[in-house]
């Protein structure tokens, strides 16, 4: 398993996360999480933060009826939407 040191060595040499996941045989996506989280500061709070309100979210929608009808309605009216831009694209 790569370990932060060695996927940060490699990309201070210069090499790109694909490269680096190819060297260390590991996922790319590991790669840039591993530089996000290095590199920018308050990466790993804000994180936390989205994963707690996504959350929230979910409890929210499990349990408040007038929520889930919200959120249900916003989704229909995206995908009425999108297939109207489709449709359009079409002709």
């Amino acid at each position: 398993m790569a370990t932060k040191g060695q996927v940060l060595a490699l990309l201070v040499e210069g090499l790109t996360p694909k490269q680096v996941a190819e060297i260390l045989n590991c996922n790319p996506e590991y790669v840039r999480a591993t530089r996000l989280r290095a590199l920018v500061p308050g990466y790993a709070r804000q994180f936390a933060s989205y994963e707690r309100a996504k959350r929230r979210s979910v409890e929210r929608y499990k349990t408040d009826p007038k929520f889930r009808a919200i959120h249900i309605s916003r989704v229909q009216e995206s995908r009425r939407r999108a297939k109207a831009r489709a449709q359009e694209a079409r002709a």
